[in-house]
């Protein structure tokens, strides 16, 4: 009887990595390091990375190659159910009307600090005022500032530049290598993914009213539908037959595929923290961060 496994993806703005667990271990995995989101920008760095023009979708599939190759090699017989991602949030990749990456200056990461973000951020506040601005974040959890999209996106569509026009349709990186494997260009975003975007209401899962109407038609359209990770049933099929992924990954046939998470949110779960009292968060820098309920009652104070 085949041993079951599940493979996690945690896509991170500096590394990579790829684990095969079983219900006790970690079998196998792999680790690629990279340089994905430029600093004061926050653009990603999507279509090359480094000196070999790998792309960061291409460096992703490559740790994912390393860690099937050493369940294949392992002296049981193992079976992929199941393969989940943790990506670094914010993340938006502009495509085309083919479905093509138009190239970094139509992407967006939680990394901007730049003072045309800031500039649009300063102008929301003074359009909004205090009261609706609070309201806002009540509603979305995210404040207005230039790490979220809705400035990021305003200021992008207001800039005029070449690429405005081609943006179809937003994607996440998750969605978009979701794309490549199951031959569709129509994968949605999760809910965890949005709402590190500050764009929807949590409380309906669905883009907030005011959020809309302050962004721009062409905005709107591109916007990404949205998804809990778990409820895209094209996804439960696994990889298509109609990709070359098929050939290249035959572990992966018949594993169920899932939408991308927060990696925020996926580190404090797999600390143990799925309660309001503590929260933890290990960086890929080795920093560990703690909250504990005492913390934040002293914060409040």
């Amino acid at each position: 009887m085949a041993a079951e496994v599940i493979i996690a993806i945690d896509i991170g703005s500096s590394s990579i990595r790829c684990s095969a667990y079983n219900e006790l271990n970690i079998m196998a995995s792999s680790f690629k390091t990279t340089s994905s989101v430029k600093a004061v920008s926050g653009k990603i760095s999507i279509q090359s990375t480094g000196a070999l023009g790998k792309t960061l979708l291409d460096l992703v599939e490559e740790c994912l190659d390393e860690t099937l190759e050493k369940l294949d090699n392992m002296d049981e017989t193992v079976q992929v159910v199941a393969v989940g991602f943790a990506c670094f949030v914010m993340n938006l990749i502009g495509t085309d009307k083919n479905g093509n990456i138009i190239g970094s200056e139509a992407t967006m990461s939680y990394a901007c600090s730049s003072d045309e973000v800031a500039n649009e951020v300063d102008a929301l506040r003074r359009e909004l005022g205090e009261h609706k601005a609070l309201e806002l974040y009540k509603r979305t959890g995210a404040p207005l500032h230039s790490a979220y999209a809705m400035a990021q996106l305003r200021a992008f569509y207001r800039s005029n530049s070449d690429c405005v026009s081609k943006v179809i349709k937003w994607k996440s990186i998750c969605s978009l290598l979701l794309d490549r494997w199951t031959a569709r260009d129509d994968t949605p975003i999760s809910y965890s993914e949005a709402s590190w975007c500050g764009l929807i209401n949590y409380g309906t899962c669905e883009y907030d009213d005011l959020v809309m109407d302050l962004l721009p038609d062409a905005c709107r359209n591109a916007l990404p539908k949205l998804a809990d990770f778990d409820q895209v049933s094209i996804l439960s099929e696994g990889i298509s037959q109609q990709t070359s992924y098929w050939k290249r990954w035959p572990l992966l046939r018949g594993s169920r595929l899932f939408l991308g998470l927060g990696d925020g949110a996926c580190a404090n779960i797999g600390s143990k923290c799925t309660v309001p009292m503590h929260g933890w968060n290990i960086s890929c820098s080795s920093r560990l961060s703690a909250l504990s309920h005492w913390a934040v009652r002293k914060s409040q104070l």
